[in-house]
Parts: C-alpha cells; sequence; structure tokens
C-alpha cells in the first residue's frame, strides 16, 4: 500500500500522520457555496461555540478532516503524548520541527489536533492537500517570535502571519539531514497554528478571519452535526463534488469510489477499566454494495498493516485490538450501503 494511501484512511479511522504537503503559488480560491441554510438556532448557535468554533481554520473545500481532544486523550491514556511525539516526528518532521521551535507541545499549549484533506491544486492530477492544525490558548505574538528567531520569513495572512524559509531545511535542522520543509509554510494567528502548502496555509487564516467560507458552511456540516463532541477523536468526510470546485481533483473520491460520507468516533471508556480509548465506531455510506465491500477488505486490510507497523507501542495494541475484535458490516439503506465498524479498546 502506498504511503498517501495508508494516510488517507488514517485519516479516516483516527490515526494522525501526514506526508510532506507542497503546493504552488494558490489559483481561484476553492470554497463550496453552500451556505448554513435549513439549520435550526439550536444548530447555529452550536456551529459557533466551543468546541466547534474551533472549525473556523478549516477552510469549507475540506473533504475530511479528524479532531483530536489532546487534553481528553492525556487524561485517559497517560503514554497518549509520547505516542503522539512519536508519530509526528515520524510522520511530520518537519511540523514537528517547527512545533518544537515554537515551544508548543501538544497536550499542553496545544488542546486540540486537526488533519484537514483538501482538494488538490487545479491543473495537479491525484495530487491531495493535507493541512495540519492545532489549537490552544497559546501567546500568538510568542510563538511568531519564536520563528522568527528561527529563521522563518513572515508575511501577513488572513487573520496573522505565514512563515517561509529558505532552502529547504526545517527550523532547527542543523545540516541536510534534518527535515525538508521545501513549499510548506506555517501559518499562525490568536490561538491557531496551520502547517501545510502556501495556498491551503493562506486559505486556512483567511477562513480562520471570516474572509471566506469555512467548513462550518460546507456539505460536512451534517456529519459535523451529529457527532459526539464529547468524543476523544472525531472525524467526517464527504464524498462528491461541488460545481465551483470542478476544476480541483477531488483525493476521496479517485481512493475511496462511491463514497458519499462517512463518519468516525473514538469514545472514552465509561470506567477506568474501559481502556485507552473505550471504543471506536466507523460508519460510511456507499452509492453500490461492490464498493462497500471493496473498502471493507481494504479497510481490513489497513487494521493489519498498521498494527504491524505500530507493534510495540500502545497505538499498535489498539489497532491490534480493533483488528481483532471489530464487528464489521454492510447493510443496505434506501440512499445506498452503509458500512459499519464498531469495536472495543
Amino acid at each position: 500500500m502506498k504511503i498517501n494511501e495508508l494516510i488517507a484512511f488514517c485519516t479516516i479511522v483516527g490515526i494522525l500522520g501526514c506526508p510532506a504537503c507542497k503546493g504552488d503559488p494558490p489559483p481561484a480560491a476553492l470554497i463550496l457555496s453552500t451556505p448554513r441554510e435549513g439549520l435550526s438556532d439550536a444548530d447555529r448557535s452550536r456551529l459557533e461555540s466551543p468546541p466547534l468554533a474551533e472549525l473556523s481554520l478549516v477552510p469549507a473545500s475540506a473533504e475530511a478532516l479528524v479532531r483530536v481532544d489532546l487534553l481528553a486523550l492525556g487524561a485517559v491514556s497517560p503514554d497518549s503524548a509520547k505516542t503522539l511525539d512519536f508519530l509526528l516526528r515520524a510522520q511530520q518532521p518537519a511540523a514537528w520541527e517547527v512545533m518544537t521551535a515554537a515551544g508548543l507541545v501538544p497536550g499542553k499549549e496545544l488542546t486540540a489536533l486537526y488533519l484537514v484533506v483538501l482538494p488538490g491544486l487545479s491543473g495537479r492530477s491525484g495530487e491531495s492537500g493535507f493541512l495540519v492544525g492545532g489549537v490552544g490558548s497559546f501567546d500568538a505574538t510568542r510563538v511568531q517570535g519564536a520563528l522568527r528567531r528561527a529563521g522563518g520569513i513572515p508575511e501577513p495572512a488572513g487573520s496573522g502571519v505565514m512563515f517561509s524559509w529558505r532552502g529547504e531545511l526545517a527550523p532547527g535542522a542543523s545540516s541536510h539531514a534534518g527535515p525538508e520543509i521545501g513549499e510548506t509554510r506555517v501559518g499562525v494567528a490568536s490561538g491557531v497554528v496551520v502547517f501545510g502548502s502556501p495556498h491551503h496555509v493562506r486559505h486556512a487564516l483567511e477562513a480562520h478571519a471570516r474572509r471566506v467560507k469555512d467548513v462550518r458552511a460546507s456539505p460536512l456540516t451534517r456529519e459535523i452535526l451529529l457527532i459526539d463532541q464529547k468524543a476523544v477523536a472525531w472525524g467526517v468526510a464527504r464524498g462528491g463534488r461541488d460545481d465551483s470546485d470542478s476544476a480541483a481533483p477531488r483525493y476521496l473520491e479517485n481512493l475511496v469510489p462511491g463514497l458519499k460520507w462517512a463518519r468516525f468516533l473514538a469514545r472514552p471508556p465509561a470506567t477506568s477499566q474501559g481502556g485507552p480509548l473505550g471504543s471506536v465506531e466507523l460508519t460510511v455510506e456507499f452509492n453500490d454494495f461492490a464498493k462497500a465491500q471493496g473498502f471493507r477488505e481494504k479497510l481490513l486490510s489497513l487494521l493489519a498493516e498498521a498494527s504491524n507497523m505500530a507493534a510495540g507501542m500502545p497505538v499498535g495494541t489498539a489497532l491490534a485490538r480493533v483488528r481483532d475484535r471489530a464487528k464489521v458490516s454492510v447493510e443496505k439503506v434506501k440512499s445506498g450501503h452503509v458500512l459499519t465498524v464498531a469495536s472495543p479498546l
């Protein structure tokens, strides 16, 4: 399995990881035009209140996103900080270097982490866009100062500042053996840090400044409102295409054929004996049975591969439990076929 396939499925099942995000100067804005029509006053209030207010950093063009509550994760799993640090350093070394240089520690300065899948840029068929975002109560001015001292070149962008680096080394890397940062950028605004391609970082900061629409005004809103916000980690995805971004390659459309929508939850244990996360649930709707079955086989293969890759770590143990205990079913419904995965941890 290619690393980009592994990462996209990790997004859906809530495993953190992201390849280096690169891109060209931004084309026309890739935003969806769907307004928040038909929502109740209660739903509108939820979208503007914590934790969903954090979604202002996610562009409306997002195909999928995963949120991890770092504080809740640390409370139920003392080893989570070490595991998260390992995953970030292994899968996104340049982002890890940036966070270290800025003094941002997941679970302390950063209270929640987002991994977002976005459309590729126009004219770059098959490419995807990934955005890593963090939120917290940190002092944005202090972080911006730390990135300047690490050689970052600032430029205004949306609600904050976007940093680039001359050459290809991440801040803190002392030699060419260090992680490459290349075309990636770091954006910092009040309580928000984002890492990705120049286009996606700028777009995230513009969304955060309310200059363009964020994901709460997109088709993903329906799935977001159905999520239990008390989950330690959750994720949503929608397939299909919006007319306003027809020129942009859709990553999930190619990777998961027939996908209509998906929701993921990792619930905390009801008691201290419930395991590090309690249970996981994944529900995905497809437009036909064959595609649902194909995804089922690929997902089971991914779980086996990922659990082997992470063997000896807490996340590997958790994945092995899901692999061995998960109940996987495909059910026909009026609108298509729904695949459900449920497993205790």
